[in-house]
């Protein structure tokens, strides 16, 4: 690049027009101006730099020349001003927005009444205000080794990047540069003041959040832009720890033309399915949809039907936008959980059976295959086994059986009727979706069902 650019001063001092071309930016406001190429009259051009520039707005700055005879003529034969941004014959540089910011080398030259010329190469600087563009930073996850970086824009590089208000959560550190590193020993929501501070002085502040979600957090790594379209797309992370589950959230990044119809459930290990998104109706869901299932916002989101479940095995979260060609990119899922840890003894709902095709837990009236007209539902109790972890009924958690239970239901009769007494759920002529509730000695909770006719294929 210094070679080309010393080529084209050749060809100026020899007379030749070097072809328009931007000159490098090492041709900044610290560096020597280069000496004009004066008329044999004296004609030259007095003007040493351009006055620098703000990206954005409006610019006139006059260039000067001295001897020859007026009036001058003025244009430019090397290097290029920035985009937006000309020479006018009588020798005003303007531009009604400057378009472009950083360093440039502009070779203009000056023609008087008589024909003399007179060159010089000038340095021009259009600054750009000086910014912090990090609104919301990347989720962590506590006990996860945690990396992002605070983007400062415009001013004059390099940048210091300081705190303001707030404090980083345990275990995480900024540096000057901006990186924000570490392992966050808590969870949390940080509203974090920073300031940054460019060579010239030039200070500016802005906002940003930062969320912990732990304490157990299960992250799928694999996930970078995966894309998928018209399909149910399946993404399975791999819970190696044994505990009970207390809650679970849902953390999802997806980006897309439109995602408002993006349906989204999570299945368990234990069989479990919930809706976390239906699709249609959703109109905040544009562009970006970026958010926790299950955390306090938004808190309609039915998982605490997963409370007590076991969380050691494959959960899975199936994804499916039914339009083409609309494809969306996957760039972040991952699964946080409480674990349920103690002496208590637990209570969980067991014989239902789940549809992986259907989406939730349901009743299929009798016709073949996975069909089935009945599900017949128990509440059983487990207590604490000798590791002194409640897990849900695995591990060494002890059966204690099954607990007396009132069982209500929301489905239409005509979709489905349900034994209060016994929990049996049958199948009517109808389909239809709707929740069971049950309660036993003070435990309760709540099942989400879908009665679909013979054969359905989704």
């Amino acid at each position: 690049m210094r070679l080309h650019s010393l080529l084209a001063f050749a060809l100026l001092w020899s007379g030749c027009e070097a072809p328009p071309e931007r000159l490098p930016v090492d041709a900044g406001t610290d560096a020597a101006p280069a000496p004009d190429a004066g008329g044999a009259d004296g004609l030259r051009v007095t003007t040493a730099a351009l006055a620098d520039g703000e990206w954005g707005a409006v610019y006139s700055f006059e260039l000067e020349a001295a001897g020859g005879e007026r009036p001058y003529s003025w244009s430019v034969v090397g290097g290029l001003l920035p985009s937006n941004t000309w020479l006018q014959p009588e020798g005003r540089v303007v531009s009604p927005a400057l378009g472009e910011d950083g360093q440039f080398g502009v070779v203009i030259e000056v023609a008087d009444a008589v024909g003399s010329r007179a060159r010089r190469a000038l340095p021009f600087r259009v600054l750009r205000h000086l910014a912090l563009s990090t609104g919301s930073l990347p989720r962590a996850y506590v006990g996860r080794a945690y990396a992002a970086a605070v983007v400062a824009v415009g001013g004059r590089p390099p940048y210091r990047i300081e705190l303001a208000r707030g404090a980083l959560p345990d275990g995480l550190a900024l540096d000057e540069h901006g990186r924000i590193a570490g392992t966050p020993a808590r969870e949390g929501v940080e509203d974090l003041g920073l300031r940054v501070t460019d060579a010239s002085g030039q200070v500016a502040e802005g906002e940003a959040t930062l969320a912990v979600l732990g304490p157990i957090a299960v992250v799928d790594d694999a996930v970078h832009d995966v894309r998928f379209c018209f399909a149910r797309r399946l993404f399975g992370l791999e819970v190696a720890d044994l505990f009970q589950v207390e809650s679970v959230a849902v953390a999802l990044r997806v980006v897309a033309d439109d995602p408002s119809r993006l349906v989204i459930t999570l299945i368990s290990p234990a069989g479990t399915e919930v809706y976390l998104r239906d699709g249609p109706g959703d109109e905040e869901a544009t562009g970006e949809l970026d958010v926790v299932f299950g955390a306090a916002e938004p808190t309609a989101e039915p998982l605490d039907v997963l409370a007590g479940e076991p969380a050691r095995g494959l959960w899975t979260l199936t994804l499916y936008d039914p339009r083409c060609p609309y494809p969306a990119t996957v760039q972040e899922i991952a699964l946080v959980f409480a674990d349920r840890r103690g002496t208590e003894d637990t209570s969980r709902v067991e014989g239902w059976t789940a549809s992986l095709e259907a989406g939730r837990p349901s009743v299929r009236v009798a016709g073949g295959g996975i069909d089935q007209s009945t599900i017949a539902l128990e509440v059983v109790r487990y207590s604490v086994g000798p590791n002194g972890i409640a897990e849900g009924g695995a591990g060494d958690d002890l059966r204690q059986g099954a607990l007396p239970a009132r069982w209500t239901t929301t489905l239409d009769p005509a979709v489905a009727t349900l034994d209060e007494e016994t929990g049996v759920l049958t199948a009517g002529e109808a389909t239809g979706a709707g929740e069971l509730r049950w309660e036993a000695q003070g435990a309760s909770g709540t099942l989400p069902v879908l009665v679909l006719p013979p054969d359905w294929v989704p």
